[in-house]
């Protein structure tokens, strides 16, 4: 690694906390403001209340990451290609 590479990433992990610690929040609020949306049959975040597994995230994780999921109502799985 060049010396201007290693200062560059010194002075991203310095605030690394920071962002991901807002990325987390931000997801929370997301998934908090769909979670009861009409047109959404579930969202899946594990800071959820109503996620199966939120009991386990909050003992092992301090918050809940920055990935959601969510499945639209009328669209079946197999419809869906990628």
């Amino acid at each position: 690694m060049s010396p201007f590479n290693a200062w560059v990433l010194t002075k991203s992990l310095e605030t690394l906390y920071l962002r991901m610690e807002k990325h987390a929040q931000n997801a929370l609020a997301i998934a908090t403001h769909f979670e009861n949306h009409p047109k959404l049959s579930c969202v899946s975040y594990p800071f959820l209340p109503s996620h199966p597994q939120h009991m386990i995230a909050k003992k092992q994780m301090s918050n809940g990451g920055g990935i959601l999921t969510f499945e639209l109502k009328g669209v079946w799985k197999a419809d869906v290609n990628f």
